[in-house]
């Protein structure tokens, strides 16, 4: 491969501090695009603050100098500089933050690199120790890369949250070096734009910058736009994903499936440890109650349970491996209700290992998601490669797998996503799962054995054959390729700039 591509980027963040042209101009008190993005993005700020009158964008202005910079990363390069320099004559917290946030912005040093001196690979960004979704999601591609001998390198992203930090697979892969022409943000476009007050220009500047995300809704919100705006290209986790986002935009969006490929593990978890007796059948479901209870649909899934096996003397368990579960939340008070009333339901709500939960997935014998959508359903595809059978709706991003030939498919029909259910849920559809023929799937999988071994070697065999790590990191390289073929040119700022 060529060495030394060299582009000179869009340079993106000069827009995102420029002042909204949304709001009404104070030169005293300007709102950045970033800062406009981050009140768009939650509603307690919409409520806290109304950016249309003067007396509120000053009080809001304050708050982001005082909290939203720190709960953000922001530094003071990503401030406005005369907003700085008018609150820094404020007294108390407001003024002290802001003179330390001037001086942060006057002493940065942000020396431009030689583009040049670029080589060929990709810097990956995300929560590599991330105890979550798009943590896993960043080593996989760490993984599919290394499986096929392309350069990389990455960079550990703090502030997971309730989602913990505490992956040490990692440690080996994870640096500060940012050696090559192009970044692999695994940061999902509602909290991506922020990421350009945690770093300076140079970060981005020069290098081929593409959003890696998952989202999963049938259509790009108009909350992406900033987002969008800042990358030169995207790459969606499911074709699903790629068609809500080609949508949208006319940058490039390519389906990049995520490889799905599972440590050796040591056996299965004992039985008796998860209260299940050995004649049991066990269904399994996990999931991540943050990842939104209503999308879920574990509801759902007891509903269908309680209709396949209504005597209740049936030697069947179904297992909800939960975690980051708000005991307060109604919704889940009402699944927490309806589970305790069949003694045959387990709910394991504690944070695990990846490799115990993986091994759950062994000790159990199928595995269900009554999913409303899945941007790809990584938990559905690692039950396959352990050879459980699956039974799943058929909607969304969990289709790239999910087919009559490899699971037990759900039939559903698509009604609107209530309010408050999911972000930017507003002129949005999922699918609702008929329980009634899960129910019968489920009653067919535990009392069929020659089918149900037929559909977990088929499914078995589709994922490991097709999401291996080195079928993955050989569709990465190619496109890496690609990209720099079409961008191993010199591009003027005025060209590049969207």
């Amino acid at each position: 491969m060529t060495q030394g591509l060299y582009v000179e980027a869009r340079a993106p963040q000069r827009w995102l501090f420029d002042p909204s042209e949304e709001l009404p101009h104070d030169s005293s008190f300007p709102i950045s695009n970033l800062l406009y993005h981050i009140w768009r993005s939650r509603t307690d700020l919409q409520r806290a603050f109304d950016l249309n009158t003067f007396a509120s964008r000053v009080r809001f202005c304050e708050w982001f100098v005082v909290h939203g910079s720190v709960e953000y990363g922001i530094h003071g390069w990503a401030c406005p500089a005369g907003l700085l320099r008018t609150l820094s004559k404020s007294r108390g917290q407001v003024g002290q933050r802001a003179r330390a946030l001037l001086k942060d912005r006057l002493l940065s040093s942000d020396a431009s690199e030689d583009v040049a001196a670029f080589r060929d690979g990709a810097n990956l960004i995300g929560h590599a120790r991330g105890e979550f979704g798009m943590g896993e999601h960043v080593r996989a591609v760490a993984e599919a890369l290394q499986s096929v001998g392309s350069p990389f390198s990455m960079v550990s992203l703090s502030g997971a949250g309730i989602h913990g930090e505490n992956e040490q697979l990692v440690g080996d892969w994870i640096g500060s070096r940012r050696d090559y022409a192009t970044n692999i943000f695994h940061v999902n476009a509602d909290v991506f734009p922020t990421l350009y007050g945690h770093f300076p220009p140079s970060f981005f500047n020069g290098r081929y910058n593409i959003g890696y995300w998952a989202w999963e809704l049938a259509r790009c919100p108009e909350e992406f736009v900033t987002a969008i705006s800042m990358v030169d290209e995207v790459w969606a986790i499911s074709d699903f994903v790629a068609q809500a986002f080609r949508s949208f935009t006319d940058i490039p969006v390519v389906n990049m499936p995520i490889a799905v490929e599972l440590p050796p593990l040591p056996g299965k978890l004992p039985r008796q440890g998860l209260g299940i007796d050995e004649d049991e059948f066990v269904f399994l479901f996990t999931f991540d109650a943050a990842s939104y209870l209503h999308r879920k649909n574990p509801l759902g899934l007891i509903q269908a349970f309680s209709a396949a096996f209504p005597r209740k003397d049936e030697r069947v368990r179904l297992i909800l491996k939960t975690m980051n579960v708000s005991a307060a939340d109604p919704y889940w008070m009402m699944i927490a209700a309806e589970a305790a009333k069949d003694r045959r339901i387990t709910v394991v709500d504690q944070r695990l290992t990846r490799e115990e939960v993986l091994r759950m997935s062994l000790t159990c014998d199928a595995f269900v998601s009554l999913h409303r959508s899945e941007g790809f359903g990584r938990c559905l595809a690692e039950a396959m490669v352990l050879g459980k059978p699956v039974i799943a709706t058929g909607y969304s991003g969990s289709n790239e797998f999910v087919t009559e030939a490899t699971a037990c498919v759900v039939d559903y029909e698509l009604v609107p996503v209530p309010p408050g259910s999911y972000p930017y849920s507003e002129n949005q559809v999922w699918a609702e799962p008929n329980i009634e023929q899960a129910a019968n799937h489920m009653g067919r999988i535990a009392a069929d054995q020659g089918f149900r071994e037929r559909i977990a070697k088929a499914g078995q065999a589709f994922v490991r054959a097709n999401f291996n790590s080195t079928v993955v990191g050989a569709r990465y390289m190619d496109r890496l390729e690609k990209i720099r073929d079409r961008r191993a040119f010199p591009i003027s700022a005025s060209t590049a700039s969207r």
